[in-house]
């Protein structure tokens, strides 16, 4: 070999052991803080109505609006089974073993991702994002992964490998890697109250809640508007971070002791958070600002708010009365139907159910349904003003529901129907003899005509081939019902114990079916068995 080879084999090898070297700097020790934890994602998106169209549309290059995506969506997208891959450079070897990763999915530029596992090398081990080499430190069971200042990406692999022959894998395939710097270019209204939805526009915004919340307010994150905080309710985030949407709640008063513990050694310390207004403002007026609290602030993290809107925004206690909605709320589950079923009594008097009232601005409304006044309270409305709950009992008539609130009344058609529930007052005993008619008495056993869509079903779970129902009348105070028997009859009902073995079981049921939107309600269940009739 020449003297010259053998100067550019020496050549080569110094510039790989200095790649090396500067690829698996020196370990050092970080404090958690540093370390980005995996943003949570509050509650399901608001979606604004279509006639509002796109909050973001002046401040975007495209006017499709950026769809915001729930916590299921998010996970389903950004959490996706991590797969193996050859490393393009080299190697058939282990591939590393990582049982974990900190944060998913999204980090911002220049903070670092852990990786715990088992068997790394950290002096020959390598990790990226899309082009992006991360810089690498650690141990045989913890890596630090730094990505650098310059780095971006709207959703590329994160692979790792060992470059002394092992294979890469792919932690991530769609990993997010964002401009660390938060900016708000809108905010949408501009005027906004308690209750509403408001639309921050701007960019990486997926950085301004990661955050836990304080500690008496568990369920909120804080806008700054002025020198005043709003509370921000179910807070959501689109994917690429260019908006985020809330509910404004009431204004909060910033750096109030919660709470002090005293520590012989140091002596006290102050938990710092914040309490609601009280008395609460008329309007708050200012700039809006943005900020991420943990649950345990101290004075220095108390003003750390600095990401500002480029316009001044105005927040009110309390909007003009707009109603909304209104249902009962009862036995179907999660719809919210425009009526209520009354029963007539209960083991202590006469029942009441609830009428629900939602819309913005209900604190302060009196309620009425046609002219009878409702006695409707707004739980919660301190924070919201958007659900107001009426007592609603026997003789309550049907009729338009209608809010006023300083001086104005606001009117919801179509009627709302408080109709009576079916009421069984005679039920026939079993066993019930074939051939036979049997009488149910009761009330209301047939649907109000003024509620469209619901119905009423009367039938016997169970015959089989062994009887058939005939209904021969069905009137709104009773149901006159015969079974049938087969002629002939089949061999197959002489032994069918559960029907006919004299003990009513749960094979075989007498019911009386509601029915609403496809759901279904059940008002009388009651077990039965049959007496065969004579050969």
């Amino acid at each position: 070999m020449t003297f010259i080879n053998k100067l550019a084999l020496f050549l080569a090898a110094s510039l790989l052991a200095a790649f090396a070297a500067a690829q698996t700097p020196a370990l050092t020790t970080l404090p958690q803080s540093q370390v980005l934890q995996t943003p949570v994602i509050m509650g399901p998106p608001l979606q604004l109505p279509a006639s509002q169209g796109d909050p973001c549309a002046a401040t975007t290059s495209s006017a499709t609006p950026t769809p915001v995506l729930s916590a299921a969506q998010l996970q389903a997208q950004q959490f996706q089974a991590a797969l193996i891959e050859t490393n393009p450079g080299s190697g058939t070897g282990p591939i590393p073993d990582v049982f974990d990763w900190q944060p998913r999915a999204l980090a911002p530029a220049g903070t670092i991702i852990v990786l715990r596992g088992q068997g790394f090398q950290p002096a020959v081990f390598s990790a990226r994002v899309g082009s992006d080499m991360l810089q690498v430190a650690g141990t045989a069971t913890e890596i630090r992964l730094t990505i650098p200042p310059s780095a971006r990406s709207s959703g590329e692999p994160l692979v790792v490998w060992h470059r002394n022959g092992g294979r890469a894998r792919t932690l991530e395939p769609n990993y997010r890697v964002f401009d660390p710097v938060v900016r708000i270019t809108r905010v949408a209204p501009e005027a906004f109250g308690r209750g509403q939805t408001v639309t921050l526009c701007g960019t990486s915004l997926f950085n301004t809640w990661q955050a836990a919340p304080v500690s008496n307010f568990p369920e909120t994150r804080m806008l700054k508007i002025g020198s005043q905080y709003v509370e921000m309710h179910e807070v959501a985030v689109s994917a690429n971070g260019d908006r985020l949407t809330f509910r404004a709640g009431s204004t909060a008063l910033n750096r109030v002791v919660v709470s002090q513990t005293f520590n012989p050694a140091t002596g006290y310390a102050s938990l710092y958070g914040f309490v609601a207004a009280s008395p609460q403002p008329d309007a708050v007026s200012g700039l809006v600002a943005l900020t991420a609290r943990s649950a345990q602030l101290d004075s220095s993290q108390a003003n750390n708010t600095n990401i500002l809107a480029p316009a001044a925004s105005l927040w009110r206690r309390s909007l003009p009365l707009q109603v909304g909605q209104v249902y009962g709320s009862g036995r179907f589950g999660s719809l919210k139907p425009p009526f209520l079923l009354m029963e007539a009594t209960g083991d202590y008097g006469p029942l009441s159910r609830q009428m629900v009232i939602e819309g913005l601005g209900l604190d302060g409304a009196s309620f009425r349904i046609g002219t009878s006044a409702l006695n409707a309270s707004t739980p919660g409305s301190a924070a919201l003003g958007t659900t107001a709950f009426a007592a609603v009992t026997v003789g309550t008539p049907s009729g338009q529901v209608c809010g006023t609130k300083d001086g104005v009344t606001r009117c919801l058609n179509p009627v709302f129907r408080v109709s009576q529930a079916p009421f069984f007052d005679s039920v026939p005993n079993s066993p019930f003899a074939m051939n036979t008619v049997h009488t149910l008495i009761g009330l209301h056993l047939l649907p109000d005509p003024g509620i469209s869509g619901l119905s009423y079903e009367f039938r016997l779970s169970g015959l089989g081939v062994c009887g058939t129902l005939n209904i021969i009348e069905h009137s709104d105070s009773q149901i006159r019902f015969r079974i049938d028997s087969p002629n002939p009859r089949p061999s197959v009902c002489t032994s069918n114990l559960t029907l006919f073995g004299g003990t009513p079981t749960t094979h075989n049921v007498m019911q009386f079916l509601v029915r609403y939107a496809n759901v279904e309600v059940e008002y009388l269940r009651k077990p039965y068995d049959l007496v065969l009739p004579p050969n």
